[in-house]
Parts: structure tokens; C-alpha cells; sequence
């Protein structure tokens, strides 16, 4: 079989690595030995860190994916949040390169049904939408794919109220990725004499959709993080998700901020699989990044949520621990000591639920290649 990915690949992202490290170990489920082509952001830049053999193709080479799509026996697009549109949304950029999210994830679709192909939307993530027009547009793609899985109840939701009825629920792909800490010879708590401390990661992200995100976000981490050196004797670890330039220095800027030698940054040159084995070795994780808050609990570790977006809030609702998430708008250093008091006070009870609510939405995750699975049968068997 010849199964085509379409998401947003290759593009030095941790938590998109993730989703695609999960779905073709999934994938290898179905079949021993299936042929699978990635479509990626940049050739030049890593997106699928795993021992399976892959190829790539560039995303934004509409002959290139045109060709694919013909040569291909299914199409999957996700997983991830993919129809919103926060970039903006015109259907005429459809023809100049798939311009803005809707467009660009809508090409392969449509290129699939034009050739009578099967496709798959994979545990995406719908909204937010800020124009009818983007909603509308969405509706339709999801009713032109043969299985649609979607990551959280909103998604159901802003589907049904735009009339779509056929996503399944699922999660995220990145809920059972598998980790290890084998090669993780840069980190060591041991080596850095960190045994005795309180290790706290720390992750935010450049965010340019709310008027002076990304500079409050900081400000605030800072005095949270001096406040917890201080008074927990917390050694900090600052870990972006994302090789940006732009963000990577702004985190190095963070940690000069902080008292000298009580933080480290760990960037993000390794496997999504290390990098979650390396949040199992925190105390607690406080994230804007949605997946970084996915990796450290799905390594039992607990994490504040600072909600940028929708996303982030459906997470921990989804866990029912909604208690550990702070909306963008209401965030401030007072609520989110107060969570950090409380985790690091408890923490075995909170390890405990974490576990717990985690373990679910594990199980739940596994519709995505149930329905794939029962869906291809059916097909080969003719009924």
C-alpha cells in the first residue's frame, strides 16, 4: 500500500514531529511493509525521526502532489490543528500555492477525489473561525473525506453547529507516542547535580495572533520562574518545541534573566521520542505550547496550560483536569504559582491523576486507526 501524509511536516516542530512519528508507527501496524510519502514544509529540515523508511515531498509542489496523490492508495491528512484560520482564508489562494491553513491542507483532498482515491482526515484539531466563509469552506472539506477523526469534543461541536455529522472522536496522535531517554546524553541529573532540586520546564512560544502575547507570556514566566528558584530551590529548564530562530534566541534571553546557574535550555536537536523521555524527568512542565504539556503528561509529569488557544483549554478539558490550564486573557503570576504550589506539594496525588485521565485518552486514540482499519476491510472485501 501507498499512503500519502499531508500535514505540517518538516518544519522544526516538535509536537507536529510527534504526530507523525505516532501515525506511522500506526500505520505499520496495518501493513508489514507499507510504502509512505510525507509531504513537508522544507526538504532541508528533518521530519520524521524513526526507524521505518520514508519519502518526502514538498507540500507547496502542487504537480509534485498532484502526481502523488495519483500514485497513492490513500491519502491521510493530519493530524493537528489544520482547519482555522488564523492566517486568513481566500479561496483564490487555492490555485497560487495553497496559501493560508484551509487552502493548504484542502489540495490533497481535493486532488484525492478528483482521482476517486481514499483519504482519511487523521485527529485534527477544527477552529477557531473568524469569517463564515472559512467555516463554510471547512464543512465542505470534512464532508468530502471518507473518515474524519477529530482530537477533542469543541471540534465535534463546531462541526455539528456548521453540519457536519460524521467525525468520529479520537486524540491526538501524539498521546501514544513512545519515549526514551536512552541517548540522552546531553541531560543528565546526575551529571548536572540537579538529584536534590525541583525541575521545572518551561516552555512558551512566539504568538503574534494577540496583542503583546508573547512579551506578557514572558514577563510573566520570568517572575514565576525567580519565584520558584527562590522558594523551592527549582532549577529551570527552558525548552523550546520550535527551531525559530526568533523563539530559540528569545528563550536564550530568558535564561541569561535567570540567576547564573540555576537554569539550563535544551533545544530542540533531537527525536519528539527523546524529547518526551526528557520531560519524565521533570517535577511539573508550565506551557503555552500544546504539545509540550502533552509530553510531559503523557510521561506523568504535570503541566500548567497557558491557553493561547482554544486547543490548549480542549486538552485539559479533554483530561478533565481543566483546573491546570489558565486562558491567555486571565493569566497572571498569582494563578499560576498558586497551581505550581499546589503541584509541587502534591505531587504524587497529582502524578496519580494525570495517569489516570492520560491512560483514557490513550485508549481513545486508538479509534484512528480502528477506523481506518475496519474502513480499508470493508473496502477490499468489496462490501
Amino acid at each position: 500500500m501507498r499512503i500519502l501524509i499531508h500535514g505540517f511536516y518538516g518544519a522544526n516542530n516538535a509536537g507536529d514531529d510527534g504526530i507523525l512519528h505516532s501515525i506511522i508507527e500506526q500505520l505499520y501496524t496495518l501493513e508489514n511493509n507499507p510504502k509512505i510519502v510525507v509531504s513537508v514544509r522544507s526538504k532541508a529540515r528533518k521530519a520524521y525521526y524513526g526507524k521505518h523508511n520514508i519519502h518526502t515531498i514538498l507540500g507547496t509542489d502542487l504537480d509534485g502532489l498532484y502526481k502523488e496523490v495519483g500514485q497513492s492508495d490513500l491519502i491521510i491528512i493530519g493530524g493537528g490543528g489544520l482547519l482555522q484560520d488564523y492566517t486568513g482564508f481566500n479561496p483564490v489562494n487555492l490555485f497560487k500555492g495553497g496559501k493560508g491553513a484551509i487552502n493548504y491542507y484542502s489540495v490533497p483532498l481535493i486532488f484525492a477525489k478528483m482521482l476517486n482515491k481514499k483519504t482519511m482526515f487523521y485527529a485534527i484539531g477544527i477552529g477557531p473561525f473568524h469569517t463564515r466563509e472559512a467555516a463554510s469552506a471547512s464543512s465542505w472539506l470534512v464532508e468530502l473525506a471518507d473518515i474524519v477523526t477529530v482530537r477533542d469534543k469543541q471540534s465535534i461541536k463546531i462541526l455539528e453547529d456548521i453540519g457536519c455529522t460524521k467525525a468520529v472522536l479520537s486524540a491526538d496522535p501524539a498521546v501514544n507516542l513512545s519515549s526514551t531517554i536512552n541517548q540522552l546524553e546531553f541531560f543528565s541529573l546526575e551529571k548536572l547535580n540537579l538529584t536534590q532540586k525541583k525541575i521545572v520546564g518551561i516552555n512558551f512560544r512566539l504568538w503574534n495572533f494577540s496583542e503583546n502575547a508573547t512579551e506578557n507570556v514572558y514577563e510573566l514566566l520570568l517572575e514565576v520562574s525567580k519565584y520558584l528558584i527562590a522558594n523551592h530551590n527549582a532549577h529551570i529548564l527552558v525548552i523550546p518545541f520550535n527551531k525559530s530562530l526568533k523563539e530559540v534566541e528569545l528563550m536564550e534571553k530568558f535564561t541569561n534573566e535567570l540567576p547564573k546557574g540555576s537554569s539550563d535550555i535544551v533545544y530542540y536537536n533531537y527525536s519528539p521520542a527523546e524529547f518526551k523521555g526528557l520531560c519524565s524527568q521533570l517535577d511539573i512542565m508550565i506551557a503555552m505550547r500544546l504539545h509540550a504539556s502533552i509530553f510531559s503528561m503523557g510521561e506523568g509529569v504535570p503541566s500548567i496550560g497557558v491557553a493561547y488557544d482554544p486547543k490548549v483549554t480542549e486538552f485539559f478539558k479533554e483530561l478533565e483536569l481543566d483546573e491546570l490550564t489558565i486562558p491567555l486573557k486571565n493569566v497572571s503570576v498569582n494563578k499560576i504559582i498558586n497551581i505550581a504550589e499546589d503541584l509541587l506539594k502534591n505531587t504524587p496525588d497529582w502524578k496519580g491523576k494525570v495517569n489516570l485521565a492520560f491512560n483514557k485518552l490513550k485508549d481513545r486514540e486508538k479509534a484512528n486507526i480502528k477506523l481506518l482499519e475496519q474502513y480499508l476491510n470493508i473496502d477490499s472485501s468489496g462490501r
